[in-house]
């Protein structure tokens, strides 16, 4: 736009609208009264629902069975009725009919509106075992100990429940216990019984004689001697397969490059499942493929990490004792390699274990870097701050990108969290889960010291309890911005719920 039709553009509208000031629209001012609400301290309000009483529940039984929904709002665990000298389930304070035993793992399902578990009835000398969703027996009656560990598995959209059988000295994989039985096996291979993510398609490895192979809907796949790390994404199926001499990756059915050997825990799909990564080794030489294009090769590859979009890759590579990360193939700071032990872990190279994090735009990375005398994070490429150690799987960065966020041992052994740069001393022994809100405006994360458990919000602790269930979700936060999280005291189980209410 050249100088001359900007001046007639101002001109234009000066004429258009004059000279007084444009009015504010409601939709503005919403959004003004909204940024300035934000901006102002808030209470925390709270308030507590009784989920469960536990005090009739042998303790070493209740935290052997205790399991938590996904959404943190629910809770299942075994109790036992003395007088009958039976089991049941309970589901919050619901509780479901007795039987002679309850098997491990007890599964909510994704939606959290179903709950499944496999259970026995005495029947004489014999027990007949069969699956329960939602207090209902949803199976055939089978022999003891014919059903599978880890026991059943929920589909995605939560409508569907598959887990493997043995019957008549073969395996099978049954789909919501009368419906569809699949061929049988010799066996079904333990933890690959999985759902595509549209809930139409069912995996799982299985054996016939001395080869392994995936059946796909019941349909077997290239038989192998051996195979592992099932892998799914959207609509895609990765696994490895193959020989004493060598081995391949396998993707939707086509066998790629054949190697000496392929990191077992290396094999990776991008979020949009359109990428494929995972290490390899050739002779005494290991580095990444992704899509099938061999990267630089160097003495050792570890910890692969794609970015949320799939268009960054970046690991830890190895090369005459020094070890860096490689950032779309660049190569970073070098650090030497020294052995040392961590929690009883013997560690060979400098990086934090799960410590290759991208920020959520995919704009921004973080490591970890330690030498078992300290520990410190290069964000951006500037290393930050030393620390005695950094807790675990807290590196995080806000919804919006904007902000990063940790947790760290400071060299008194105390914690601390470090927010933007500033740190926050914490008084606790303990601390876990660093989260921001979904807003990106406030962080939290759980805090114990000597039975004392709360939730810390922007530096300040809320509550104290006796005990605090700490679930599996990665966040406290809900959509909305509030928050809720599960503790105990008096032998009951609350749900307590939270909201930051700006002040008026």
């Amino acid at each position: 736009m050249n100088k001359k039709f900007l001046i007639s553009c101002l001109t234009f509208f000066l004429l258009f609208y004059g000279c007084s000031e444009k009015p504010i629209s409601e939709k503005q001012k919403a959004i003004d009264a909204y940024k300035k609400k934000q901006s102002r301290p808030y209470i925390r309000g709270s308030q507590e629902v009784l989920l469960a009483d536990i005090s009739s529940v042998p303790e070493k039984l209740l935290f052997d069975s205790l399991v938590i929904s996904s959404d943190g709002k629910k809770v299942a665990y075994v109790g036992h009725d003395t007088l009958s000298n039976s089991l049941y389930l309970n589901v919050n304070q619901e509780r479901h009919p007795s039987y002679s035993e309850i098997w491990p793992p007890i599964i909510f399902s994704p939606d959290n509106k179903y709950v499944a578990y496999i259970t026995g009835r005495k029947k004489g000398k014999k027990t007949e075992v069969f699956v329960v969703k939602n207090r209902n027996i949803i199976s055939k009656i089978h022999s003891e100990k014919n059903v599978s560990v880890p026991g059943v598995v929920f589909s995605p959209d939560s409508k569907n429940i598959a887990y493997a059988v043995r019957e008549g000295g073969e395996w099978r994989v049954i789909v919501n216990g009368w419906g569809v039985g699949y061929p049988a096996f010799d066996s079904v291979l333990t933890n690959t019984v999985k759902f595509s993510s549209d809930s139409k398609t069912l995996v799982y490895g299985a054996r016939k004689g001395d080869q392994h192979f995936i059946a796909v809907n019941g349909v077997p796949q290239k038989f192998y001697e051996g195979i592992s790390s099932v892998i799914l994404s959207k609509d895609n199926l990765a696994y490895i397969g193959g020989d004493e001499s060598s081995q391949s990756v396998v993707l939707d059915g086509k066998e790629q490059q054949r190697y000496d050997l392929i990191a077992t825990k290396s094999l990776t799909f991008s979020l949009d499942g359109e990428h494929l990564a995972y290490a390899a080794q050739k002779g005494n030489k290991q580095f990444v493929v992704i899509d099938e294009i061999e990267q630089k090769k160097y003495d050792g590859v570890v910890l692969i990490t794609l970015s949320p979009d799939g268009k960054h890759l970046a690991y830890v590579a190895s090369q005459g004792g020094e070890s860096f990360v490689v950032l779309n193939g660049k190569e970073l700071k070098r650090y030497t390699a020294i052995d040392s032990v961590i929690n009883g872990d013997t560690r060979e190279e400098p990086f934090l274990e799960n410590s290759l994090v991208f920020s959520p735009d995919s704009q921004r990375f973080v490591y970890g870097v330690g030498d078992g005398v300290y520990d410190f994070l290069v964000l951006d490429g500037v290393e930050q701050k030393r620390y005695k150690s950094i807790v675990e799987n807290s590196m995080t960065f806000s919804p919006d990108s904007q902000r990063f966020g940790y947790l760290a041992i400071n060299y008194n052994d105390k914690p601390l969290a470090v927010v933007d740069g500033k740190e926050y001393p914490i008084a606790q022994e303990w601390a876990a889960k660093f989260c921001f809100s979904p807003d990106s405006k406030h962080f939290a994360y759980i805090v114990s010291d000597e039975g004392r458990w709360s939730v810390v919000v922007d530096g300040e602790p809320g509550k104290y309890y006796p005990n605090l269930l700490v679930d599996e979700r990665k966040t406290l936060f809900n959509e909305d911005g509030s928050f809720h999280y599960l503790v105990v005291r008096d032998k009951k189980i609350y749900l307590v719920e939270e909201e930051l209410t700006p002040v008026s």
